[in-house]
């Protein structure tokens, strides 16, 4: 068993690797990280958001395409801090709330809130900016340049792609420290969906604009952090998205621009000491040549035609600065003996299985490596239980796990966040471990997580549209989860659960919006 592998049936068995948590003392809050990525000294462009993005986004028409207005908005949705909250809940008391310690919500979820992944922007020929690699920093609303020039080229070389005219791509990166001085080794697990959570946000708010989008999984990924300027211990490239789909650049190959290195961002932390198990994840992961990634078998289950129950058409989803600013977590917050409706039901699992493109096939919708499963407590025309989900069928099949509708549900899961026999539904997303590995190797933990972060970040975005209540947990029992779904273990396995139910009529919470 190789080591992502190993680490892996950790997770499932929450023994080896993770155990170790419960055993390496309090987390040092006192010496906790900034949450936000900020560079002294460095060139910048101011980003407009709020009112004043609307306006120019509204002169230039209803799909403006690859601007960097556009982009200001992409980003902005993506990774920009959209309000400020102070929630009492179940979970928090209203002793403990004051206005220091309120949290600063951004568009995309995080597993505990930390945001790990960066966002770089690689500008090639874009109006109004200079060519050049420039960081996101949500906390000042700019784009800071990190190294001036041309890397388009380069870049595309670390996939053996061509570079186009009219073509820029976002980097995502994580910089480990964020994440792990908090969830230590369970870190790589999180961070990797966390990085998905953010293309799911990506691929919905770019596709709103009119920017075309290819999600590039496999690339040199030495190469990719050299011309990052990236310090591999620290900080690595996890996805690329190209943006936009121009003609073949033709002429000679240009030089790759020489510098010196970015500076570092500011670090609150008096000591960083990252596991050293993390860093041997993320080695095991890495390809030292960009050769293609081979296509991974459909999935359609030990089902006949006959067990499929179509479900009704699906809502769209439609992205504005309301539905991102809606966007949050659930802790608390859920009312299941309400009923859902089973068009509810047919857009969130449609939005999460939401087919985009990639490099893992040609094909527009290519097989994924998770799929979605369903245990249903309150749902109109459903009868309690399990099923399990094809995205390419929009339909509905009974899983083969035990005769169990009046289980207590609270019994897999960990922590006291929530209630979950007062869930409405239960979301389970499925990751096809052997499928994947067989066809990825060890890369194939980033792109089952990260498909996993962009289901469960379109399901937050689906929720919100639809006016419900939603929350994703990954402290649960594996096992159990994997026998209410009726699950073929090892082969498959449940990554994460998503938790769908109506909302509470009434709340305490205060939210402040940044929309000007």
């Amino acid at each position: 068993m190789s080591l992502i592998q190993d680490y892996q049936a950790s997770f499932r068995e929450r023994d080896g690797y993770l155990s170790q948590e419960l055993v390496s003392g309090p987390v040092d809050w006192s010496d906790a990280p900034f949450k936000h990525t900020v560079r002294r000294g460095v060139f910048e462009v101011p980003l407009p958001n709020g009112s004043l993005l609307a306006e120019l986004l509204a002169a230039a028409g209803p799909r403006p395409g690859l601007t960097l207005a556009a982009l200001a908005q992409v980003l902005w949705y993506a990774n920009g801090l959209l309000r400020r909250k102070f929630d009492v809940d179940w979970a928090k008391s209203a002793a403990g709330q004051n206005r220091d310690g309120a949290s600063y919500a951004r568009g995309t979820s995080s597993g505990g809130g930390l945001y790990p992944t960066e966002l770089y922007l690689v500008a090639e020929d874009l109006p109004g900016l200079p060519n050049g690699i420039y960081h996101h920093c949500e906390a000042r609303s700019a784009l800071q340049r990190t190294r001036a020039g041309r890397y388009g080229p380069a870049l595309c070389a670390s996939w053996r792609g061509e570079a186009r005219h009219g073509v820029c791509h976002l980097v995502l990166t994580t910089r480990f420290w964020k994440n792990v001085f908090k969830y230590k080794n369970f870190g790589y697990q999180l961070m990797t969906e966390d990085c998905g959570a953010v293309v799911g946000t990506l691929l919905q708010a770019l596709g709103d604009v009119g920017i075309a989008a290819t999600v590039r999984f496999h690339f040199a990924d030495r190469q990719v952090a050299g011309l990052m300027g990236l310090d591999a211990d620290a900080e690595v490239p996890m996805i690329v998205i190209e943006l936009g789909h121009g003609p073949v650049r033709t002429g000679p190959p240009r030089a790759v621009p020489s510098g010196a290195r970015p500076p570092a961002p500011l670090e609150r932390s008096r000591r960083v000491a990252v596991p050293a198990l993390i860093g041997e994840l993320h080695r095991a992961t890495v390809r030292a040549a960009a050769a293609p990634l081979a296509p991974l078998p459909a999935w359609d289950g030990p089902y006949v035609a006959s067990a499929w129950q179509a479900l009704p058409a699906a809502d769209t989803i439609v992205g504005s600065t309301r539905l991102f600013m809606q966007r949050r977590s659930s802790m608390g917050r859920q009312l299941g003996e309400d009923p859902l409706t089973r068009h509810e039901l047919a857009t969130l699992l449609a939005a999460a299985g939401q087919p985009f493109r990639s490099d893992l096939a040609p094909a527009a919708a290519p097989p994924r490596s998770v799929r979605l499963a369903a245990y249903a407590r309150h749902v109109d025309g459903l009868a309690p239980g399990a099923y399990a989900y094809c995205a390419r069928r929009h339909g509905l099949a009974a899983c083969a796990g035990p005769d169990d509708s009046d289980i207590d549900l609270q019994r897999i899961y960990y922590m006291q966040n929530y209630n979950i026999n007062q869930t409405g539904l239960l979301l389970a997303v499925v990751a096809r471990h052997d499928a994947a590995y067989a066809a990825w190797g060890e890369r194939s933990i980033r792109i089952c997580n990260g498909e996993a972060g962009m289901a469960a970040q379109r399901l937050y975005l689906a929720a919100a549209q639809l006016g419900l209540s939603c929350g994703a947990v990954l402290g649960f029992n594996c096992a159990e989860a994997d026998r209410l779904f009726g699950l073929d273990r090892p082969a498959e396995s449940i990554v994460l659960m998503m938790l769908i139910a109506r909302r509470p009529n009434q709340q305490a919470a205060f939210d402040s919006r940044f929309d000007g």
